[in-house]
């Protein structure tokens, strides 16, 4: 009964192991043919309301000084309001 148990969870352990190597090798191609990050460009993204946006519109002001001045691209991707 205990070696049966036993097997099972041995069993088990080995599907997971198994699983893990593939997803790890999967996200390896994946990832293989993206492009690499651009690090003069930088996105930020906000998908909250225009009354939020407004608290927030001096802070990105302030932000896209910050990376001109290290020579970086900002893009804001938000809400169409």
């Amino acid at each position: 009964m205990f070696r049966d148990l036993f097997h099972r969870i041995r069993q088990y352990r080995r599907q997971q192991r198994q699983q893990r190597a593939n997803l790890d090798r999967t996200d390896a191609a994946a990832l293989a043919t993206q492009a690499q990050p651009d690090p003069t460009r930088l996105l930020l993204v906000r998908n909250d309301s225009i009354g939020d946006y407004l608290l927030y519109r001096p802070w990105l002001r302030r932000f896209s000084e910050v990376a001109r001045g290290r020579g970086q691209r900002l893009t804001l991707l938000a809400n169409a309001l």
